[in-house]
């Protein structure tokens, strides 16, 4: 099967790592898609589940774990301009704008890239020769990341922001071109993700300069509170994006090899890796 996906995406002119190929196909493992004939290791012969009867149930079925739910909606109910309707230049135009409101203006970028994501999406919905999902995940892992940015850093709901911050991270797989294209904005994303825990609570943090800092803040607060929510939210993260995850735990122990607490830290989240 993963050989298989591989030359379907080589078809496609889409390169993936064999690592990412592995991860799609334990996907549906995890969703229970497909099931193993035998008790065997992964070589073994598999069949889809027996309520799974044409593709798109499959990919439902397999995609069902993916926060998409908040973006979709936001996608499906965005005003168009008239006559732009599936406009792929017209798209592109826009992204181009709300990328240069992003750093001033969260709410005009998010909207400049909402409604690209939806004429980009109508577009590849309809097969436009011009679309494709690469530039379509672009747009929307751009959308998702401004969002969230507005709805926390503006209007200071954090909690509606939550999801977007996850949906960003769900579409930034390592491997990936869009890991390559947006990973200058990992860092911030994540810092922001944690820290909106403590100010959903009212709690104050001392400052800190990088996720790595904030993990290990929150993760040893004397809040016993704040400490469980940040478990909470990690542990939502580690189910979307491990790798992302895997390199936090890394930096905490290179950076900060010499205390134990922050060894503790480390641990606590490679054991949600492996959870």
């Amino acid at each position: 099967m993963r050989d298989e996906l591989e030359l379907r995406y080589e078809s496609k002119g889409l390169v993936r790592s064999r690592k990412l190929l592995y991860r799609i196909w334990q996907l549906g493992f995890h969703q229970r898609a497909y099931e193993h004939l035998d008790n065997a290791p992964l070589s073994t012969t598999v069949r889809l589940a027996a309520d799974i009867n044409s593709q798109a149930a499959f990919i439902v079925r397999a995609e069902s774990g993916f926060v998409y739910a908040v973006v979709v909606r936001d996608l499906k109910a965005a005003q168009l301009p008239e006559g732009l309707d599936g406009d792929v230049e017209a798209a592109r135009a826009l992204a181009r704008s709300g990328m240069a409101k992003r750093t001033n203006d969260f709410a005009a970028s998010a909207q400049d890239y909402l409604v690209a994501c939806r004429l980009l999406w109508d577009a590849v919905e309809r097969q436009d020769p011009k679309a494709t999902l690469e530039e379509l995940r672009w747009y929307v892992a751009s959308y998702a990341s401004v969002k969230a940015g507005e709805l926390s850093q503006v209007h200071r709901k954090y909690a509606a922001a939550q999801p977007y911050y996850l949906a960003f991270f769900s579409l930034l797989q390592e491997g990936t071109p869009l890991w390559d294209r947006m990973r200058r904005l990992i860092n911030p994303m994540l810092h922001f993700y944690w820290r909106n825990i403590a100010r959903q609570m009212g709690i104050a943090l001392e400052s800190t300069a990088s996720p790595v800092d904030a993990a290990v803040l929150m993760a040893t607060h004397t809040d016993t509170e704040l400490r469980e929510k940040w478990q909470e939210t990690t542990q939502e993260l580690a189910e979307i994006n491990p790798d992302v995850l895997r390199r936090v735990a890394s930096q905490i122990r290179l950076v900060q090899r010499d205390s134990p607490q922050n060894a503790q830290v480390a641990e606590e989240i490679e054991q949600m890796l492996g959870n």
